[in-house]
C-alpha cells in the first residue's frame, strides 16, 4: 500500500514523502524545504530514498533540488524545470512513463506560470496509485486512485477580503485551483 506523508505544504515550502509499503523504498515529491529537515523526516537515512520528483522550479518547491543530487538522490524533473535551475537532473517527458527505483511515475501538464510544470501518477509495486497537482489550475488527467494530493490555494469569494496586493491575487487566481 503506497503512504503519503506531508512535510511541509505552503507558499514558504512543499515537500512530501512516498512510501512503498511492500518495499520501504520512499520517494520525495518536491524537495522546496531545506535538505536537512529531508534527512531529519527520514531518520537521517537517505538509503532508501530512490528518487525525488520536482513538479516546477519556483524555490517553495525546488529549492534543495541540488542538494539533494550532491547526496547522490536522483532528481526527476521536466526539461523546462531542470533548464530553470540549471541543474543535472533526470528530464521526464509528459505522458511517458519513467521507473524510480519501483515506482513507475507517469507525469503530465499543468497549467502554471513556469517553465514546464508537471503533475505526476506514481504506481507502487503493488499496483497502489497517488495522483499529485500543485500550483495549476486544473487537473487534466483522471485515474483511480488510492490516494489523491491535490493542492487549491484560494476560495474566490474570500479573495476580496484578503490584504494580498491585487497583483499577487490575480496571478493566484489565474494560476492555483480554487477551493470549489
Amino acid at each position: 500500500m503506497i503512504q503519503f506523508r506531508s512535510l511541509a505544504s505552503s507558499s514558504k515550502g512543499n515537500c512530501y514523502i512516498v512510501t512503498d509499503g511492500a518495499t520501504g523504498e520512499k520517494l520525495i515529491i518536491e524537495a522546496g524545504i531545506q535538505v536537512k529537515q529531508i534527512k531529519a523526516a527520514c531518520d537521517f537515512d537517505l538509503g532508501h530514498v530512490v528518487g525525488a520528483l520536482i513538479s516546477h522550479e519556483h524555490l517553495d518547491h525546488s529549492r534543495a533540488a541540488g542538494d539533494l543530487i550532491r547526496n547522490n538522490i536522483p532528481v526527476y524533473a521536466s526539461r523546462g524545470t531542470t533548464g530553470a535551475l540549471n541543474i543535472a537532473a533526470n528530464v521526464l517527458e509528459a505522458g511517458k512513463q519513467t521507473r524510480v527505483g519501483g515506482f513507475t511515475v507517469l507525469p503530465f501538464r499543468t497549467m502554471h506560470d513556469a517553465a514546464e510544470p508537471f503533475g505526476f501518477l506514481v504506481r507502487a509495486s503493488d499496483g497502489d496509485k497517488l495522483l499529485f497537482a500543485t500550483d495549476t489550475v486544473s487537473i487534466p488527467v483522471r485515474a483511480k486512485c488510492g490516494i489523491m494530493a491535490v493542492e487549491a490555494n484560494f476560495e474566490r469569494a474570500l479573495m476580496h477580503k484578503d490584504r494580498l496586493p491585487e497583483k499577487l491575487k490575480r496571478r493566484i487566481m489565474r494560476t492555483h485551483m480554487d477551493v470549489q
